[in-house]
């Protein structure tokens, strides 16, 4: 049995071979790719992948790649090259984190970036709004109206980095101080402390896994019992680093995590965790294991983001 799966940064096509192997097949910058270090990836309603480089945002239409840069002519547009975060509403609006601040729309049918705001820190995909942060407020962009709202406001001890709005409608905040839960009531509670939040994520299961800084993964069940991976050797299973950055799960309900130092997957059932830390040596290997994002396409193609090719 041979499954496909892409991944990106160079864009990578993995091959599922026995004994766990993967190979990797690469589109770069030779293929018109304006940057190597890819740091996000969105697929839109009609099909076309975005990636966010730190030199531009690109279109791949399976065949070429278009790239959008800044205009410096344009201050009310595409502010900075460097694209941290994309999503979409997917009825014709992407919306972009660039230059670590800066959130910015794009009418896919206009060809138009506006920008939102100046002050944002983080961004996610709700189901009809854009959540987003700006300093320690949490505002809501409504994608018809065109009205921006705050929701919430923080302790200014908690700078916000990562948003998600589960399928519940709770919001997951992480930030540099802790996850914190918000409900539908606005009732506020800390779920993890103290910990630095840099990836939150929802699998099928409805389980929260969420990545930190420097002290590995957290997977919170629907019960709320939270289960704990780190890079200790010293267990059967390890992830390759503590500094997370990205999570998916795949069409077989494995999670995979991008780590400052590999690509791990891992089964839910008993923990088992596999590292892919090989690169550079063949053609198919990872150019780099410092992955930066992860992403699953509609076909179930899988693309991965590194810092290095």
């Amino acid at each position: 049995m041979r499954k496909q799966l892409l991944f990106f940064l160079m864009l990578f096509v993995i091959m599922w071979l026995p004994a766990q192997e993967i190979n990797f097949e690469h589109i770069g910058a030779t293929n018109g790719l304006s940057q190597i270090s890819v740091m996000s990836i969105y697929q839109d309603e009609l099909g076309y992948m975005w990636f966010g480089t730190g030199e531009g945002l690109n279109r791949y239409d399976g065949k070429d790649i278009e790239v959008f840069r800044a205009n410096e002519k344009d201050e009310l547009g595409l502010t900075s090259n460097v694209i941290n975060q994309i999503c979409g509403n997917q009825k014709g609006q992407l919306y972009i984190l660039s230059g670590y601040k800066h959130l910015v729309s794009y009418d896919i049918a206009k060809d138009k970036f506006t920008l939102l705001n100046n002050k944002c820190q983080a961004i996610a995909q709700g189901k009809k709004s854009l959540w987003y942060s700006a300093e320690n407020k949490i505002l809501r962009f409504d994608f018809e109206k065109k009205t921006h709202n705050d929701y919430y406001i923080l302790n200014s001890n908690y700078p916000i980095k990562r948003l998600l709005e589960a399928t519940n409608g709770k919001l997951y905040i992480g930030t540099e101080a802790g996850l914190c839960l918000l409900d539908e009531n606005k009732i506020f509670n800390k779920i993890i402390p103290d910990y630095n939040i840099s990836a939150i994520y929802e699998d099928s299961r409805k389980n929260i896994w969420v990545g930190t800084t420097d002290n590995g993964v957290f997977k919170i069940n629907r019960t709320g019992l939270i289960d704990h991976y780190s890079q200790e050797t010293n267990t059967k299973y390890f992830l390759s680093s503590n500094i997370i950055r990205d999570f998916f799960e795949d069409n077989y309900g494995q999670i995979w995590i991008a780590t400052f130092k590999g690509l791990d997957k891992l089964t839910p059932e008993n923990g088992a965790i596999v590292n892919y830390k090989n690169y550079g040596d063949k053609p198919t290997d990872l150019s780099h294991t410092s992955i930066y994002a992860l992403f699953k396409d509609i076909q179930g193609t899988i693309w991965i983001g590194t810092y290095y090719g």
